[in-house]
C-alpha cells in the first residue's frame, strides 16, 4: 500500500509540480520492487497509464531528472504538461518508462490533447478513456463518445437515464472524487451512491438483462441499492465482493488502510472473498446494525454491533471518531480538508480520541486535540507538521 505522503509526491509528479528533494525521496522510494508496482497500479487506477516497469533503472532516471533539476533548483521543473498523455510521452523521453494505453480504454488521443487536470477536480472518465471536469457549480448533459446523452450533472450529483436500449456489453465509466471533496451519482437503474474523499468508482452507464450489477469502489461509498431480485447488486472493493439485492449500506476500502468495513444499515449483505465463487454456504451474512471489519493481510472477517450512523455522518460533511487511535484519524482529516499531516509525535499516535466535527477548519479541528492532549503543530499551505 503507498501511504499518504508517497501519493501525494506521485499526484504532484504527474502534474509536473514536484521540487527537487521531493523527486529524491520518490525515487529512493521507486528503488524497490514493490514500490514500482504499487506505483504502476496507483497510476493505472487514477490516470488509465498502463506502465512497463519490468526495465525499471533507477540510476538512469535519477540522472535524467536530477539533470534537469539543476537547470531551475530554486523552484520546479519547467515542463508544461497539458494531459495525462504528454505526461506518460515525457516519462518516456527522459526517465526511460515506457507506456502502452490500456487495451480499448483510449478512443481519440486528440479528445485528451487540450485537457489540462486541477490537482482537486472530480472527474470522469468514459469508456474511450477521454476525461471530462466535472464543474460543482454548474449544471450540464453528460455525453458518451459518440454525443449520446448519458446523464445530467447537476452540480455535485449526477444522474444517469434510465435504461433504454439495448447494448450487448457493458460499457463503464470512472468517475474520481479527489481529497476534499464529496460526490453523488444515481445509477442507470435507480440506485444511489455517495462518494467520500479519494475515492474511486467505476460502474456501468446501463446494465444488462440477465447480468450482475457489478461495480467498482475504492475509497468510501454508501449505497442505496434498487431492489431487483433477479439482478443482484454486487460491489467489489479491492480484496471482497459485496452481494445484496436492495439495500443501504457503507463500504471503507482505501487501499492504504488494513481492513475493509462494511456497515449495514437495512436490508441483507453478503460478503466473500473476490477469487471465490459466490455461495450462500460460504460467504458472510451481515445483519442490519452491525459491521464487518476484513482484514487485508489473513483475509478474515470480524463481526460487531455498531451505531450505523457514525459511519455515514461523512455525508453531511461531518467527522466523527469514536475511540479511534490518532494515526488513524491523520488519514481522515488528510482525506477531508486535502492536507499533508506529518505526525512527528510518537505517543500522540498511539493515543485514542472520541469527538465530532462539523464545520470546523483543519486549525480548528487540531486545537481541539490540543485541548485534550498538549500538541505542537505548525500549518503551511496544504501541510501540516506535528511534534
Amino acid at each position: 500500500m503507498i501511504n499518504q505522503k508517497i501519493k501525494k509526491l506521485i499526484i504532484k509528479y504527474v502534474t509536473d509540480s514536484l521540487l527537487d528533494n521531493e523527486a529524491d525521496i520518490l525515487l529512493k522510494w521507486l528503488d524497490f520492487s514493490k514500490n514500482r508496482l504499487l506505483f504502476k497500479d496507483y497510476i493505472q487506477t487514477n490516470y488509465a497509464i498502463n506502465y512497463n516497469l519490468n526495465d525499471f533503472d533507477t540510476n538512469h532516471i535519477k540522472k535524467k531528472l536530477l539533470s534537469k533539476i539543476r537547470k531551475d533548483k530554486s523552484i520546479y521543473y519547467k515542463y508544461k504538461l497539458n494531459t495525462v498523455f504528454k505526461y506518460a510521452a515525457l516519462l518516456i523521453v527522459f526517465i526511460g518508462l515506457g507506456y502502452t494505453y490500456q487495451q480499448g480504454y483510449f478512443g481519440n488521443k486528440t479528445k485528451h490533447s487540450k485537457l489540462n487536470i486541477p490537482n482537486e477536480a472530480i472527474t470522469l472518465q468514459l469508456d474511450n478513456g477521454e476525461i471530462k471536469i466535472l464543474n460543482e457549480e454548474k449544471t450540464s448533459k453528460v455525453k458518451d463518445e459518440t454525443g449520446n446523452i448519458l446523464g445530467t450533472q447537476n452540480k455535485t450529483k449526477l444522474i444517469y437515464n434510465a435504461n433504454d436500449t439495448n447494448r450487448q456489453s457493458f460499457v463503464y465509466n470512472t468517475l474520481f472524487v479527489p481529497y476534499g471533496k464529496k460526490f453523488e451519482i444515481q445509477l442507470s437503474e435507480g440506485t444511489t451512491v455517495f462518494l467520500n474523499s479519494g475515492t474511486t468508482f467505476k460502474y456501468p452507464v446501463e446494465f444488462l438483462e440477465g447480468k450482475d450489477r457489478l461495480v467498482y469502489v475504492e475509497g468510501e461509498a454508501f449505497f442505496e441499492v434498487e431492489k431487483d431480485e433477479e439482478h443482484p447488486f454486487i460491489v467489489n472493493a479491492n480484496d471482497i465482493n459485496i452481494r445484496v439485492l436492495g439495500t443501504k449500506f457503507n463500504v471503507s476500502s482505501y487501499k492504504e488502510d488494513m481492513s475493509i468495513n462494511t456497515v449495514l444499515v437495512e436490508g441483507a449483505v453478503n460478503l466473500y472473498d473476490k477469487e471465490s465463487t459466490y455461495s450462500t454456504k460460504t460467504a458472510i451474512v451481515l445483519k442490519p446494525g452491525y459491521k464487518a471489519t476484513w482484514n487485508k493481510s489473513n483475509n478474515e472477517a470480524l463481526i460487531e454491533k455498531v451505531d450505523v450512523k457514525l459511519y455515514s455522518a461523512w455525508i453531511d460533511g461531518k467527522i466523527v471518531f469514536r475511540h479511534m487511535a490518532f494515526n488513524e484519524i491523520i488519514k481522515i482529516l488528510e482525506r477531508h480538508y486535502n492536507v499533508d499531516i506529518v505526525n512527528n509525535n510518537k505517543v500522540l499516535g498511539d493515543k485514542f480520541f472520541t469527538a465530532n466535527f462539523d464545520i470546523e477548519s483543519i486549525d480548528q479541528v487540531l486545537k481541539s486535540f490540543n485541548e485534550n492532549h498538549s500538541i505542537a503543530y505548525s500549518i503551511e499551505n496544504n501541510q501540516v507538521i506535528i511534534n
